[in-house]
């Protein structure tokens, strides 16, 4: 399934990921995941030596990457992220922060979701487990 939208006047194409590229989205937010927990068990154990609670299994070497949410996930805060976008549309992370229209980028990313709907129906069942386990009912 292919659409087209229009981004600051350039005819973007937006494709569904085939199966290796969902699988490679989730070994993306596995990533991202595991480099965010190394963060945060940085900022404890330097918070511990701070506190003087230090004890040397703690990791103080900081990370070598460091996590950055992407703007169109703070702007959009939607279930198809910056990187989904990305994927589909061939757009680096960089050019979709480029000088676009905030409307233009909404219509891109429904667009991707419409061309990407087991995907989204994936996100969206695994964004309902981890609601309830954290609120459960």
């Amino acid at each position: 399934m292919t659409e087209t939208a229009t981004l600051s006047g350039r005819e973007i194409e937006v494709k569904q990921l085939t199966i290796k590229g969902v699988r490679d989205y989730i070994t993306y937010m596995r990533k991202r995941d595991d480099m965010r927990n190394e963060w945060e068990q940085y900022e404890t154990a330097r918070a511990k030596q701070e506190a003087g609670t230090w004890v040397p299994e703690d990791p103080l070497e900081e990370p070598a990457e460091r996590i950055e949410m992407h703007t169109i996930d703070m702007l959009y805060n939607d279930i198809a992220s910056a990187k989904v976008v990305s994927m589909a549309t061939g757009l680096s992370m960089a050019e979709l922060e480029g000088d676009h229209d905030p409307k233009e980028m909404r219509e891109l990313i429904d667009k991707v979701k419409a061309a990407n709907p087991f995907l989204v129906a994936m996100m969206d069942r695994y964004s309902s487990v981890g609601n309830t386990k954290n609120n459960p009912s």
